[in-house]
């Protein structure tokens, strides 16, 4: 959900420090992020819970973070950008350091949950001052956003598993740092702009155009729910089929790894292959690296793989979408939300579906997922190509009324 305002090319550069405040933030949003799933074997001994629970740690972080971007994108021309995000900040550092020395797991889930409000509001906020505040050049400066943020995925495994008997001081550290972040506040205006004419004009895809959105809203979050989940339980698995928990949370930031250099990778072959082609073959190679995950010798370098080819998928499904429907705000936004409730959901399913089996059923799961992602893709493709047809079938017809003049 993007915060309705109007940008500006012209608008004055972004202050160096509060830009350098917003790239750390975003840092250790991916590191917090990534940390939560590689906790988990630790949080599972600490707190005596069974294989199948603790799946709803991430599920709870991203719902608290939906609910904070749907807030904060709906409201946005009533409250002070400013205020709230330094309120978001507090917030967000409260949070990480509740998660860090929370004494039950009902108060680690509650912490969770509130971690998500403060990261996803200014998560939303930032994606709208920095694509705002550089004009041209706002494009590349989220796509440096989305590298960072990769960045800190990778950190955070490693964190944990350096610091066995202690992985929560990682969390520790993220608070105070969350805290040294506060110029970032400074990037939001002090009240929303809206377009001109004071309400603005409302950018929602046409209706002939819904069917199209809906399918790949869909697509959008199976994609989620495969990404979140590996993250969220590859840890577990390889706690489960044999390896230290320190080893197996510093290996699950070979995932993270390779999804970074999978989406480095996109802007080299999206010129060379179809949108359509290159988002149902990388998930379908996704989920037979992911079946691959069940050899115990394999199953490092299976999730490394996996990785490597999800990380193109959701960028090149935006951009996918946006040579089928207009790309507006709206359709972007529906998307975006799809790919979170996707990511909210699918670590409470996997761990419903592993149940009591230790998590050695977590690859085949996961694959599923990946199937099911790639199948949405084939429906999406048939979808946008009808869509296709029907729209090149009407612009003719259209052009071959006569005109007829008062």
């Amino acid at each position: 959900m993007v915060a309705d305002v109007r940008t500006d090319s012209t608008a004055p550069p972004v202050p160096k420090l509060r830009a350098a405040a917003g790239f750390v933030f975003f840092f250790l949003f991916g590191t917090l992020f990534a940390a939560l799933g590689a906790l988990l074997p630790a949080l599972r001994g600490e707190f005596e819970l069974s294989a199948s629970r603790g799946g709803g740690l991430v599920s709870v972080f991203q719902l608290g973070a939906l609910a904070s971007m749907v807030y904060c994108g709906l409201f946005a021309r009533r409250v002070n950008g400013r205020r709230t995000m330094s309120l978001l900040v507090l917030v967000a550092a409260a949070a990480a350091a509740a998660l860090a020395l929370a004494p039950s797991w009902p108060a680690v889930l509650a912490a969770a949950g509130f971690g998500g409000l403060g990261f996803g509001g200014l998560m939303l906020y930032l994606n709208t001052a920095f694509s705002a505040g550089f004009g041209r050049r706002g494009a590349l400066m989220l796509n440096l956003f989305n590298t960072v943020f990769m960045a800190g995925s990778i950190v955070g495994p490693l964190a944990v598993g350096a610091t066995a008997g202690y992985e929560r001081h990682v969390l520790l550290g993220v608070a105070v740092l969350v805290l040294l972040c506060w110029p970032a506040c400074g990037l939001a205006p002090p009240a929303a702009v809206p377009s001109a004419g004071g309400q603005g004009p409302v950018h929602e895809p046409s209706r002939s155009s819904l069917p199209v959105v809906a399918v790949f809203t869909v697509a959008g979050l199976l994609y989620g729910a495969v990404e979140t989940a590996v993250g969220t339980w590859e840890t577990s698995h390889l706690v489960a089929i044999g390896f230290s928990a320190p080893v197996a949370a510093s290996l699950t930031a070979l995932f993270w790894a390779g999804h970074a250099v999978g989406r480095l990778t996109v802007s080299f072959l999206r010129p060379r292959r179809s949108p359509a082609k290159l988002v149902m073959g990388c998930t379908l190679l996704a989920a037979g690296a992911l079946a691959g995950a069940s050899s115990p010798l394999a199953a490092p370098y299976a999730y490394a793989l996996a990785g490597v080819l999800l990380g193109p998928v959701f960028p090149t499904l935006l951009a996918w979408l946006a040579t089928v429907t207009p790309a507006t705000q709206s359709t972007r936004a529906v998307l975006m939300t799809g790919l979170m409730i996707g990511g909210a959901g699918a670590p409470a399913l996997v761990g419903a579906s592993v149940g009591g089996s230790s998590g050695a059923t977590v690859p085949l799961v996961l694959c599923l997922l990946a199937v099911a992602a790639a199948v949405a893709a084939m429906v999406a493709a048939r979808v946008a190509a009808v869509h296709g047809r029907l729209s090149a079938a009407l612009a003719a017809e259209l052009l071959m009324v006569p005109r007829t003049t008062g």
